[in-house]
């Protein structure tokens, strides 16, 4: 008999470590290891260190950007964030290596629109906007044509000038068949004009190209000739946003003035495709609390970027599907463009 109450409480007592232990295996399979369209990651994430990958070399606008937030947000996630340098392959390289992350949220990237035409310029991209997930966008570099104070009056000056000679005006381009090459198509489409391109290695060298009369006008972002617009040297002549902004407040747009050009390298942040909704929207909260703090908007412009402007996940990804509409079709001409050139 005692023998058998004995055995009877063994059981008893072995029931409830059972339901323990039948919970904890429940609790293993949680995580962010789920779609782009769930998941039951937040509750836990981040748990470790984030990483934010730029695909360009230390000390460029993209990395200064990625620094300035990373310092931001490591508080608010309470976990670390680190900036690593991914560069190769006019950025492929390390976007390639976000794409293809584990999409749980600690491999984020910071970026400009190049990526959604990268296929079609660049030999051996897989990549393009549907590999990935918006974030948060927090900057813009939009679109600026300057030329010497002394030279044209207003921008209708300018266009008046190129049409009575087209192909005769110069404009200063510093990249390599790209961003710029793209923001002068927008312009001669708009216009009805025709620039001769005349290309140059960085924006310093085409800031002083234009500011010793060597080309007509400049298309450049506001970071690289803010200081000699503010010193009476140059001037900007209109900007590619949708609205003005306080940064260049007396700089009227080119849609105020009447032609549909609104183009530049937004600075945003992306994870891999099938990251979880929950997972992105804690980095997206991290990165609007960030934006939000005044020290982080002055050491942003301090930084390079006057200009700024936040979008948030769904915002951003509407604005970067009407963007890849605009621009698929540029950059085909802009490949012609290079080809006969090269020639």
């Amino acid at each position: 008999m005692r023998k058998i109450l004995a055995m009877l409480l063994a059981a008893a007592l072995m029931l409830p470590l059972a339901a323990c232990g039948q919970s904890n295996s429940g609790n293993e399979g949680g995580g962010s290891s789920g779609t782009g369209s769930g998941g039951s990651g937040a509750a836990s994430f981040p748990q470790k260190t984030i990483e934010i990958t730029v695909p360009y070399a230390a000390g460029g606008s993209i990395d200064l950007c990625a620094r300035v937030l990373g310092k931001y947000i490591e508080p608010i996630l309470g976990q670390p964030v680190i900036i690593q340098n991914r560069e190769g392959g006019g950025g492929a390289t390390g976007t390639t290596f976000v794409a293809t992350a584990n999409p749980d949220g600690y491999t984020m990237l910071c970026n400009v629109p190049t990526h959604m035409y990268q296929k079609k310029t660049a030999e051996g991209v897989t990549y393009d906007r549907a590999s990935f997930r918006s974030v948060a966008q927090v900057a813009d570099d939009p679109i600026c044509i300057a030329t010497l104070s002394s030279k044209y009056a207003d921008l209708e000056s300018l266009l008046a000038d190129a049409r009575a000679n087209p192909g005769e005006i110069t404009v200063a381009i510093t990249s390599n068949w790209g961003a710029y090459d793209l923001g002068r198509l927008m312009i001669e489409k708009a216009a009805g004009v025709e620039f001769r391109r005349v290309g140059y290695d960085g924006g310093a060298n085409g800031v002083k190209a234009l500011l010793s009369g060597e080309v007509d006008c400049l298309l450049t972002f506001p970071g690289d000739i803010l200081a000699y617009k503010e010193s009476g040297d140059a001037a900007v002549l209109a900007v590619g946003l949708d609205q003005r902004n306080d940064a260049l407040a007396d700089v009227p747009t080119f849609t105020e003035l009447g032609y549909d050009v609104v183009f530049g390298n937004l600075r945003f942040f992306s994870v891999p495709a099938e990251t979880p909704d929950d997972v992105v929207a804690v980095l997206e909260d991290a990165v609007k609390q960030a934006y939000e703090n005044p020290d982080f908007q002055e050491e942003m412009a301090n930084s390079g970027f006057p200009v700024l402007v936040y979008k948030g996940a769904a915002e951003l990804d509407e604005a970067l599907v009407a963007l890849e509409e605009q621009l698929m079709p540029l950059v085909d001409e802009m490949l012609v463009e290079q080809a006969a050139a090269t020639q």
